[in-house]
């Protein structure tokens, strides 16, 4: 009789790469789909959770997560749980430190850029390469300054551009005005000037700015995006009025 070969984990190269979606929520559960038409706002939470942010990527692709301090971790998509339940806490399967939470989760390819930045103004674009590690405890990218957080993180667009904000001014930056880091505190990006950060965004030239606000949502298309296009460390301009002040930014297709 032929002997059977002994069993052996399955290798990320070795399964289809199907596309897939990831949502993080609030309170750092976890839990992928496949396809990249999940709209992760409009799934289903626990009690006292919600949406956080979600990203699109491959099955053997990591999904990079960031955390409130400025530490990476790295999960292959394919073993992420279910998006038919909530998920799993990612404190399952990571190790961060007491206290912190997840600031949100990016995919990509190992050259794309993450636009990572502290709600204290400083921050710097890095390759998603150089925030994998296979460490549960996570890999220190972010020097935050004390009782700095680090912001929701984005991927950056080649040739595009970034926009950070406060509660009242909105700065639109060149993403080539940002400095490539493998780690570290960065450069000033914005003046906060007392205040804090609230959001940053980054989008290519054709796409819509979205500012949300408690009165209002505002898109704000590439001309009118250009009107707050200023200098590395400057404050920016007024948010319009009629937005109430800001709550978060997006980006519209």
């Amino acid at each position: 009789m032929r002997e059977r070969p002994a069993a052996r984990p399955i290798e990320p190269g070795e399964l289809a790469a199907e596309p897939v979606t990831v949502v993080l929520s609030e309170n750092g559960w976890v839990r992928q789909a496949r396809g990249h038409e999940i709209d992760g706002a409009a799934l289903s939470y626990r009690t006292g959770d919600g949406f956080l942010q979600a990203a699109r990527g491959r099955s053997t692709q990591p999904a990079i997560f960031l955390d409130s301090a400025g530490r990476s971790y790295a999960v292959l998509a394919h073993r992420l749980p279910s998006a038919r339940g909530f998920g799993e806490p990612l404190s399952k399967t990571l190790e961060p430190e007491a206290g912190v939470v997840f600031a949100g989760v990016l995919m990509g390819e190992d050259t794309d850029w993450a636009l990572l930045v502290a709600d204290s103004g400083y921050g710097f674009k890095a390759p998603l390469a150089d925030l994998q590690t296979r460490t549960k405890a996570g890999k220190a990218i972010v020097k935050l300054e004390t009782g700095a957080s680090l912001l929701r993180p984005v991927v950056v667009a080649k040739g595009g551009w970034v926009a950070c904000a406060t509660a009242t001014h909105l700065l639109v930056l060149s993403e080539a005005d940002l400095p490539v880091m493998s780690k570290g505190r960065g450069v000033k990006l914005q003046d906060a000037r007392g205040e804090k950060l609230i959001a940053v965004a980054a989008g290519h030239a054709a796409q819509t700015l979205v500012l949300v606000g408690p009165r209002r949502t505002l898109s704000l298309a590439p001309a009118d995006r250009r009107r707050f296009q200023g200098t590395r460390a400057a404050r920016g301009k007024v948010i319009p009025e009629a937005v109430g002040g800001l709550i978060d930014l997006s980006v519209a297709p």
